[in-house]
């Protein structure tokens, strides 16, 4: 499996099956929008968060390709029952890239 960074440090690992760039995000994202180092899927390419089923809006910038990510609920902490102020995209978010960059 190959690995990669976001703009910002995120670790990244990659996966392919069916012509489709799966990219495993290994930890949640500190903002609304990642920008994945190295990669540009053509214009008619369609990106997704497994487990969301939507398609999310997102352009190609130089040195990568920009992301905005769903609105999610945020964490709870449960040793006090109060919300983070940190948005989670689940325990692993996953993007699918497809077709291929």
């Amino acid at each position: 499996m190959s690995q990669g960074t976001t703009g910002d440090g995120t670790e990244l690992r990659y996966a392919v099956n069916n012509n489709s760039l799966y990219v495993f995000m290994l930890s949640d994202a500190s903002s609304k929008e990642i920008l994945i180092k190295g990669i540009n899927p053509a214009s008619n390419a369609e990106i997704s968060l497994l487990g969301i089923g939507q398609q999310l809006k997102w352009q190609n910038k130089s040195g990568g390709v920009q992301i905005q990510l769903p609105l999610q609920p945020k964490k709870t902490d449960k040793t006090n029952g109060s919300a983070s102020s940190i948005s989670s995209l689940g325990p692993v978010p996953v993007f699918k890239i497809s077709p291929m960059p």
